[in-house]
């Protein structure tokens, strides 16, 4: 547990998504080989009649485990869908649907909170929705960027 918590990707500064996936998969590998130990000596227990002992540590990793693989999916998708915007032709951004993607990834945010509070504390929860926050609050803006009546001047001058 100790482990995990020095380790664990709660933050987002110095993990990229595939980094936090790694240290991620690399303690769920820990895990199964520990609940793998544990069933294999589970008959040798019973051979005594010694009940198995729980571990709640365990437990609470997996749980962890669980919630900061749900955020770095949400980040992950929304990295991938603000590079898509980047290569996309500034005319044809329907801001009508920036908005509704942003939404459906700030409801998956909100959703985290509904199952556990704590994880609006994450470092890596916070900035995950501060830039959706940024992003939704820059729509405005490049609803007015796009009207007609900017002109090639008016770029120049911003």
């Amino acid at each position: 547990k100790a482990e995990f918590g020095k380790q664990a990707p709660y933050k987002s500064e110095g993990h990229t998504c595939d980094s936090a996936f790694g240290v991620l998969h690399n303690f769920k590998a820990q895990l199964d080989a520990k609940r793998k130990a544990e069933e294999d000596f589970l008959p040798k227990l019973e051979l005594f009649g010694i009940e198995a002992a729980h571990y709640k540590e365990l437990e609470w990793v997996d749980q962890e485990m669980e919630k900061l693989n749900t955020l770095w999916e949400i980040r992950d998708g929304w990295e991938q869908e603000k590079g898509k915007l980047v290569v996309a032709k500034f005319k044809e951004l329907n801001t009508d649907e920036l908005d509704e993607m942003a939404m459906a990834f700030q409801g998956r945010i909100r959703k985290m909170i509904g199952k556990d509070k704590t994880v609006q504390n994450w470092p890596a929860f916070i900035s995950q929705k501060q830039d959706l926050e940024t992003f939704r609050n820059m729509i405005p803006l490049i609803q007015n960027l796009r009207q007609e009546s900017m002109r090639e001047r008016h770029f120049n001058l911003i």
